[in-house]
């Protein structure tokens, strides 16, 4: 990383720092401090948790690992994925559809 810095010698731009999990996953990311998102994995590598601004969103996988589905932290579906001969094939948004 490289650092901007002003005429009095202070950092001017911003600090972010990527935390990786032990097997080089992103953990979290913290900007000047702030934890501004974090993230949890399942035993296969795969993300289930994103956190934002204190929100979560969770991620549901089929057996074979594909993602299927996105949910608030209460279950709510917010998105839907269809896959065709393994290739995605229609992301579904529940929020919004007529």
């Amino acid at each position: 990383m490289s650092y901007g810095y002003d005429n009095s010698g202070n950092i001017a731009t911003d600090i972010t720092v990527y935390d990786l999990t032990d097997d080089q996953r992103l953990a979290s990311v913290t900007k000047d401090g702030v934890t501004v998102g974090a993230y949890q994995y399942d035993g296969r590598g795969l993300r289930t948790v994103k956190t934002v601004n204190g929100e979560d969103k969770l991620f549901v996988y089929c057996k074979s690992g594909k993602l299927i589905a996105e949910a608030d932290s209460d279950g709510n579906i917010l998105k839907e994925y269809v896959y065709l001969d393994g290739d995605i094939f229609l992301p579904h948004p529940h929020l919004g559809s007529p």
